[in-house]
């Protein structure tokens, strides 16, 4: 049995942009959801924007913050951006 689980997530924008990088794999803990892998991540990365600024996709669907992942899940933030 592998006990080993993971998520990869990916950023966009200003988020990319803070964590210097467009994707990472990170360890997933048992009940992890979009907003307690963001906590840690924002922490990790010093993100700016608050979880309630985002949209939260799992595996090219939008889902909400509470959504429980799964192991090899794809995970997007997405955050606001500017147009004109």
């Amino acid at each position: 049995m592998n006990t080993h689980t993971s998520v990869t997530v990916h950023y966009f924008a200003v988020l990319r942009d803070q964590a210097n990088a467009s994707a990472e794999t990170i360890p997933l803990l048992l009940g992890d959801t979009p907003l307690s892998v963001y906590e840690r991540l924002a922490q990790r990365h010093g993100f700016l924007l608050g979880s309630h600024d985002l949209r939260m996709a799992v595996n090219d669907e939008f889902v909400a913050g509470d959504h429980v992942l799964k192991s090899d899940d794809q995970l997007v933030f997405i955050p606001p951006v500017a147009g004109g």
